[in-house]
This record gives structure tokens, C-alpha cells and sequence, in this order.
């Protein structure tokens, strides 16, 4: 098992540069012996609690002060931020096409979960606000998260 974990680590830590996303791997490995074997997981194939909001109201804000062409995964250049009646649940942040994105987060102390899309994706994510019905911002994993409608009538002609 030790030599297992040891490649996996050497793995990703000659990868960090290429993507954050295996500096973020690396710092969360878990190696864990079953009766079976050997099972290997990183953060974000971790199983967790489904977390589910329904959202109901909706905030925009667009900055102006930051370019559409820095591809830089802390500077988000548009954001909704989303509400189950006056509670605060999180918020979508959209980053400059062909920005490595973050994984999504879910802080479960505060009931509240973090979406990073595309700006490629805002039209779709702002049409979806507007014109469906129930919508829920949902958390299964790192892996597993999205802001979703719920089961709708096939032909409602939208």
C-alpha cells in the first residue's frame, strides 16, 4: 500500500504545475485498507452528504473592472448569487473561457455551496433562473455538483 501511495503522490506532484487541481488532490489523499484490498480516494471522489437547497430568488453582479481575458481562477468576472427565500445559499462565479475552474465547495456549516462555470455559460445559467421552476443548487461531491430544475411537464413550449 505504501508504494501504491507513494506513486500516486509522485504522480500528482510533477503534475501541480500543469493545474491546481492535482495540488489539490495531492493535499487531500486518502489511502484506506479494506477487508477486500486496497481503496484509493482523493477529496474529490469522496463520498459526502447530498446536500440540496431550492432557490428562489437570485442576485447579479457583472465587474467591470475585471477583463475577459485573464484566465486566472481567483478572479471571477461575473456572479449570481443565489437565495432559498431571504437565506443566502451560495453563489455561480464565472470565469473567462478556458479558465481551469476550481471545484465546486460546499460548506456545510453555513448551509452554502460554490459554483464555478465558463462565462461561456452565463446566458444558459441566467435563462435557466428566469424561466424554470423549481431549481436547486445541489452538492454530492467536488465531482458532483450543480445547479439543477427539478422534474417539469414534457411541451411546456419554453
Amino acid at each position: 500500500m505504501e508504494d501504491c501511495e507513494q506513486a500516486l503522490r509522485q504522480a500528482y506532484a510533477v503534475r501541480t504545475g500543469q493545474s491546481f487541481i492535482y495540488q489539490y488532490n495531492l493535499d487531500r489523499l486518502l489511502l484506506r485498507r479494506s477487508a477486500d484490498g486496497m481503496t484509493i480516494h482523493s477529496h474529490n471522489r469522496a463520498t459526502e452528504r447530498v446536500a440540496q437547497y431550492k432557490i428562489d430568488r437570485y442576485a447579479v453582479r457583472l465587474w467591470s473592472s475585471r477583463p475577459t481575458t485573464e484566465r486566472s481562477p481567483s478572479t471571477g468576472v461575473g456572479g449570481i448569487y443565489l437565495y432559498e427565500g431571504d437565506t443566502y445559499r451560495g453563489y455561480v462565479y464565472f470565469y473567462p473561457d478556458g479558465t481551469v475552474l476550481a471545484p465546486p465547495v460546499h460548506d456545510a456549516a453555513n448551509g452554502c455551496i460554490f459554483l464555478h462555470f465558463n462565462l461561456c455559460q452565463f446566458h444558459a445559467v441566467m435563462d435557466m433562473l428566469r424561466a424554470e421552476h423549481p431549481i436547486y443548487l445541489y452538492y454530492a461531491s467536488p465531482a458532483d455538483a450543480a445547479l439543477r430544475t427539478g422534474k417539469e411537464p414534457v411541451g411546456e413550449e419554453e
